[in-house]
């Protein structure tokens, strides 16, 4: 999809505004700011409008959900905010193999405050810091992942947390959750499309027929081989969407009554699949 330099979409609910304030107003009590992004669009989940806000302060990127990302780039990604000078690493949520390390790297980021104290002859500092984000990139994820119990509501869904929440993981040590923002307007409909198809923005907000063409064009031109062995095709250089889905339908049984093939369930398990990673482990952000 061709992008649009004029396009702009408003995507700014009340409570979006609310928490960019909250946010503003409690960046003097955190030492550091945890900023997390999906792994699959490390550049499109950057909200730059939020970045703007605390740029002055040390940050941590943590790129979740790399278990659906292209490893390949994964690697690329957190070697460009490094050599941009920043801590960057990337993490499954959904298992414990990353949590030692995310941890150590978030205490080299205490590590300052405490010494600081400790020559002042005061023990037991506690560091505060924020967590930031667009909406499901696994902000309350990462926390209860730290936490010696889970402590905060989480889910696969955008629009969980509303509120700003103080959590104390341990005597040394606490988090301040927010809510996912997102930019006050999408920079153009690409964006859109990558946002919808990573799980960020609502079910709706773009046509299914819209995102969907951008999805199968996108496997197209970067994961043919993998999307032709998902769905048993034969030649999709000479299938149009249509014939796709209709494809998806037969293969999977989606037939209605009258023995016509249910398109609509069979484009929105298509969309499922991608999200889900279940037609390959992608990642929409190349440019890098």
């Amino acid at each position: 999809m061709e992008k649009s330099k004029k396009a702009t979409f408003n995507w700014f609910p009340g409570h979006m505004k609310k928490a960019s304030i909250g946010i503003e107003e409690k960046l003097k009590y955190v030492d550091f700011v945890i900023v997390i992004l999906d792994s699959r669009v490390p550049s499109t989940s950057f909200n730059e409008f939020l970045f703007s806000k605390f740029k002055d302060k040390n940050k941590l990127y943590v790129l979740t959900k790399k278990d659906l990302a292209d490893d390949s780039l994964t690697i690329k990604w957190i070697e460009k905010f490094k050599k941009e000078g920043n801590e960057a690493i990337a993490a499954n949520l959904n298992d414990n193999q990353g949590k030692k390390e995310i941890f150590e790297k978030i205490m080299e980021f205490c590590r300052g405050k405490k010494e600081k104290y400790a020559k002042k002859g005061i023990k037991n500092v506690c560091s505060r810091a924020m967590i930031v984000g667009i909406p499901n990139v696994g902000k309350s994820t990462l926390i209860n992942y730290l936490a010696p119990k889970k402590l905060q509501k989480s889910a696969n869904t955008p629009g969980v947390t509303r509120s700003l929440t103080w959590f104390k993981i341990n005597k040394n040590f606490e988090l301040l959750d927010t809510p996912g923002i997102l930019e006050p307007k999408f920079k153009d409909e690409e964006s859109g499309m990558k946002l919808s198809l990573s799980g960020s923005i609502k079910e709706g907000v773009f046509p299914l027929d819209d995102v969907c063409k951008y999805a199968i064009n996108y496997l197209r031109n970067n994961y043919k081989n993998e999307f032709i062995n998902k769905y048993s095709l034969n030649s999709i250089e000479e299938m149009n969407e249509g014939d796709i889905y209709e494809h998806i339908a037969k293969l999977r049984g989606l037939v209605l009554k009258g023995g016509v093939y249910d398109i609509e369930k069979a484009k929105y398990l298509f969309f499922k699949d991608f999200k889900e990673g279940k037609i390959v482990k992608l990642t929409l952000d190349r440019d890098i």
